[in-house]
């Protein structure tokens, strides 16, 4: 299905030597979540001008006008919750606020509210009377864990994509460290043990990505002492070396088979609003 902006205006202006011609964008979205998209373009005048954010529907496009152009190369940058494209970085940097936007366009240093952010640059087509350009974003165009963690399809209360969740662990002691995590299985059912994760003395390292809807990861700490996070824990079964994952129940366990043995798993929590956590380890 494709849906359609507000048509431009037909009426053509003249500048000498160039065409000035409504600007014609196909934005499609093939990713189970909403998607904003801010694109920046070669006004009338030729100068740098910037339309945004156009919300496109889960498999959906949207098409038409966003302005009058003199044509050359279009940028476009486009998000849902944490997920941005261009995945890979673009080849352009530009300014954009977090409301909708149909001004000049900006670039580094930002405005008070606003933030650089990467576009990639698209040819602009004249067909008949318009400059049309086209973009498509999907889950398969984000890297690593982001490309599975998209295809869920978790959605934020607003349709777009739910936030990734980021866990950190800074090592302030003298020695390594190796760590064990427990969240929240990805289906929602149970929590998803997996272990050990090394960090070298100094060294911060990402433990945990993901979602979960108790807003907690529990960790177990191996090295000088263990994680000290809250008053409460839950335990869980580990392997006591080498890399593991393995499904357990929510509520914690109370005795393990062969060959695991239990542990204390201490919370972080995440606040409201807060998607990224770092936990400096200092051991006891």
């Amino acid at each position: 299905m494709i849906a359609v902006l507000a048509a431009a205006a037909s009426l053509s202006a003249s500048q000498p030597g160039r065409s000035v011609e409504p600007l014609v964008v196909q934005l499609c979205n093939d990713t189970p979540a909403r998607v904003a998209y801010s694109v920046v373009y070669s006004g009338a005048d030729g100068s740098q001008r910037r339309r945004g954010w156009l919300t496109v529907e889960p498999r959906e496009c949207l098409e038409g006008g966003i302005g009058q152009t003199v044509g050359g190369l279009a940028h476009v940058h486009a998000i849902s919750g944490g997920y941005v494209w261009p995945a890979g970085g673009g080849d352009r940097r530009a300014c954009v606020p977090p409301n909708a936007h149909d001004d000049a366009a900006r670039l580094a240093p930002c405005a008070d509210g606003e933030r650089e952010a990467r576009f990639d640059t698209i040819a602009t087509d004249a067909l008949r009377g318009r400059f049309r350009m086209s973009y498509r974003v999907s889950c398969d165009d984000l890297q690593g864990e982001d490309r599975d963690l998209c295809a869920l399809g978790r959605l934020a209360q607003d349709g777009f994509a739910e936030p990734v969740l980021s866990f950190e662990v800074c090592n302030r002691t003298a020695g390594s460290i190796s760590l064990a995590v427990a969240a929240e299985h990805s289906d929602r059912s149970g929590r998803e043990v997996s272990g050990w994760r090394g960090v070298e003395a100094g060294q911060c390292r990402d433990v945990w990505r993901g979602f979960t809807s108790e807003r907690a990861v529990y960790v177990h700490a191996v090295g000088r002492g263990e994680v000290q996070d809250g008053g409460d824990f839950a335990q869980h079964c580990v392997l006591s070396t080498g890399a593991f994952e393995r499904r357990a129940p929510t509520v914690g366990e109370l005795s393990c088979e062969e060959g695991l043995s239990l542990r204390d798993f201490r919370p972080v929590r995440f606040r409201a609003g807060v998607t990224r956590m770092t936990l400096d380890y200092e051991g006891l």
